[in-house]
C-alpha cells in the first residue's frame, strides 16, 4: 500500500507539472500580442506619463509572466533529465559579476551592501554556463528580494578539495527550522506554486528555488540551506567539475535533417515574373510573414509595414506557392504549422539556388537550445522565441539586410576599420554598436524598467557578448552605463526647459526621489534644485 501511494503521488506530480508547462507554451501567442502592441503604442503613440506608466507596467508583467514560463519549462525538463548541458571552461567571477549588475539599482534603492568575495580572485571551472548563471541568478534574486533594507548579502566562491562551492548569505531574515526541511520538497514546490496561482499568495520559495534544486542535482551537486530562523539565511550549492564531452559540443551536428520538397519555378513561370520585384514598391524590401495565427501575422504586419511591403501566408506550402511569382528580401517564418512546418520550409528554401540567398528568420514559443540548433542547423539565419520585443524583430531584419549587403560591397582594409570613440581607436562595428546601444537608452530613458535583456535583444547579441563589449569600451557596466545616460539626460533638461525635477525625474526613468538625487549629487556635485539655479 505504501509502494502504491508513492507511485500515485509521483504521478499526481508528474500530471501537474505536465499540465503547467504544457499550458504556459500555450500563454506565448497570447503574451505575444500583449506584449507586442505595448511596443507599439509607446513608440508610435504620444501619451502622458500616467498612460506610459500603466502600459509599461503591463509590458514588464508580461515579461514577468514569461520568466515564469521559462522557469516552469526548465524545472520540468530537469525533473524529467531531459536538461541538455554544454560544457566549457567558464570563468566564475565574470559570470558572477555579470549576474549581479542585474540587481545594482534596486540594491542601492534598498540601502543593501553587497560583497563579493572569490577565493581565489581567478577560477576557471568546467561547467554549463546557463545552468550556472540560472542557479546563481536565483540565489541573489531571492535573497534581493527578502533582505530589509540597510542589511546585508554576501556572494562568496571558492574552490575546495575538487568542487566550486557558491554561498549567497543574507541578513535581517531568516527560516525557520521547521520549514527548511521541506524547502525543496520536490511534491510540495507545486502544491505551493498551485496555491500561489490560485489565490495570488506569495511563498518565500516558488519556482526559483526549486529549479536551483533540479539544476544542481543535474550537475551532480548538491544545495542546503542554513538559518537561525531569525536573522540570517544562507544557500550553499556544492559542484564537482564536469568532464568535456565531445558528443556534448558537437550535439549541433548530430540532428537528422528533414527531407522537404523541392521548390521548382518554370521558364514559363520566370518569363511571367516581374522583374525585380522587390525594387516595385517604393519601401526598403518585401517581408514574407508565414504563421498560421492571423493575429500574429497582422500584429507582425502592423510592426513592419511603414518600412516594408508585407505578405502573408499560413504555412510553408502556401509561401512556397506564392514565391513561384514573387521573391521577398526577408523572410519571418513560425516553426509550428499545419500541412508545411517551419523546419521543412526552411530546408527547402536553403537547397535552392534561387532562394538560399533570402534570410530567414524562425520564430517559435519553444526557446529551448536544442530547438534553435534545429533550426539553425537546416539554415535559418536568425531565431527568436515568443513572445518577443517587436524592436528586437526589426533589429534582426537590420542586421541580417546589412550584413547581406556587407558581404556584396566588402572591400575596406583593416585600417579603415579603425574609429575613434571618447578619446580611444576602436574598431568601427564598436564605434557603431556603441551609438546604436546610447540610441537604444535614449529612445527608451523614461522606461525605469530598461535592462541588459532589452538592449541585447535590440542589438541581437547575447546579455554575455554585450556585458563584455560595454565594459571593454566604456570601463562601466551596462546598468552604471545606462545610469550615466539617464543622469546626463537629467541634467541637460535641468539647464534647458522649464520642466519640474520630479517631471525631469520621471522622464529620465528614475521612479525612486531619494535615488535619483544621491545618484544626481554623486555625479554633479549638487542637488538637482542647486544645480539647476547654479547654471
Amino acid at each position: 500500500m505504501k509502494e502504491l501511494e508513492k507511485q500515485k503521488i509521483e504521478e499526481i506530480h508528474q500530471a501537474k507539472l505536465s499540465f503547467f508547462t504544457n499550458i504556459a507554451h500555450e500563454f506565448s501567442n497570447s503574451l505575444t500580442l500583449i506584449y507586442g502592441p505595448c511596443e507599439r503604442l509607446l513608440r508610435i503613440h504620444p501619451a502622458d506619463n500616467d498612460t506610459r506608466k500603466y502600459i509599461n507596467i503591463i509590458r514588464s508583467n508580461s515579461e514577468r509572466m514569461q520568466n515564469l514560463i521559462q522557469q516552469m519549462i526548465d524545472f520540468r525538463k530537469a525533473e524529467t533529465g531531459h536538461l541538455k548541458l554544454h560544457i566549457e571552461r567558464i570563468e566564475i567571477p565574470e559570470l558572477v559579476k555579470f549576474v549581479v549588475d542585474n540587481f545594482i539599482e534596486v540594491l542601492e534603492q534598498k540601502k543593501i551592501h553587497l560583497s563579493i568575495d572569490f577565493s581565489p580572485e581567478m577560477i576557471f571551472w568546467q561547467t554549463d554556463r546557463d545552468s550556472i548563471e540560472k542557479i546563481v541568478f536565483n540565489l541573489i534574486s531571492n535573497a534581493v528580494k527578502y533582505t530589509p533594507p540597510e542589511n546585508d548579502i554576501e556572494v562568496r566562491v571558492e574552490t575546495k578539495e575538487n568542487l566550486l562551492l557558491i554561498c549567497v548569505t543574507n541578513t535581517g531574515i531568516g527560516i525557520k527550522p521547521a520549514f527548511q526541511k521541506r524547502i525543496f520538497d520536490r511534491f510540495e514546490v507545486l502544491d505551493r506554486f498551485e496555491m500561489q496561482v490560485s489565490k495570488g499568495f506569495e511563498t518565500r520559495n516558488g519556482i526559483g528555488l526549486a529549479l536551483c534544486k533540479s539544476i544542481v542535482e543535474v550537475l551532480h551537486g548538491s544545495i542546503e540551506v542554513n538559518s537561525d530562523g531569525e536573522t540570517y539565511t544562507s544557500f550553499a550549492v556544492t559542484l564537482p567539475e564536469q568532464a568535456l564531452d565531445e558528443a556534448t559540443s558537437q550535439m549541433v551536428h548530430d540532428s537528422p535533417l528533414l527531407s522537404a520538397p523541392i521548390l521548382e519555378i518554370n521558364e514559363d513561370e520566370r518569363a511571367n515574373e516581374k522583374p525585380n520585384t522587390f525594387q516595385d514598391t517604393q519601401k526598403d524590401g518585401i517581408v514574407l510573414v508565414i504563421d498560421d495565427d492571423r493575429d500574429i501575422r497582422q500584429l507582425l504586419k502592423d510592426f513592419l509595414d511603414e518600412r516594408f511591403e508585407v505578405v502573408e501566408a499560413g504555412n510553408g506550402l502556401e509561401a512556397i506557392e506564392m514565391m513561384r511569382i514573387r521573391i521577398p528580401t526577408i523572410i519571418v517564418c513560425d516553426i509550428i504549422m499545419p500541412k508545411m512546418d517551419g523546419v521543412e520550409f526552411v530546408k527547402t528554401m536553403k537547397s535552392q539556388e534561387l532562394t538560399r540567398h533570402i534570410p530567414i528568420i524562425l520564430l517559435s514559443s519553444k526557446s529551448t537550445i536544442e530547438s534553435q540548433i534545429e533550426g539553425l542547423e537546416v539554415g535559418a539565419d536568425a531565431y527568436l522565441s515568443k513572445p518577443f520585443h517587436p524592436r528586437h524583430l526589426e533589429a534582426i531584419i537590420e542586421s541580417l539586410l546589412h550584413r547581406n549587403k556587407a558581404v556584396l560591397e566588402y572591400s575596406e582594409s583593416i585600417y579603415a576599420a579603425l574609429e575613434q570613440y571618447e578619446g580611444k581607436f576602436i574598431h568601427k562595428e564598436d564605434k557603431e554598436l556603441m551609438l546604436r546601444i546610447t540610441k537604444i537608452i535614449h529612445d527608451q530613458i523614461d522606461n525605469e524598467t530598461l535592462s541588459l535583456d532589452f538592449i541585447a535583444h535590440e542589438t541581437a547579441l547575447s546579455k554575455m557578448q554585450l556585458y563584455r563589449k560595454i565594459k571593454e569600451i566604456t570601463g562601466q557596466t551596462p546598468t552604471e552605463y545606462i545610469r550615466s545616460i539617464r543622469l546626463k539626460q537629467a541634467e541637460k533638461l535641468l539647464k534647458t526647459t522649464n520642466k519640474t525635477v520630479q517631471e525631469i525625474m520621471f522622464n529620465c526613468g528614475f521612479n525612486n526621489k531619494a535615488y535619483f538625487y544621491s545618484e544626481f549629487a554623486k555625479k554633479y556635485h549638487l542637488p538637482p534644485k542647486e544645480y539647476r539655479n547654479q547654471k
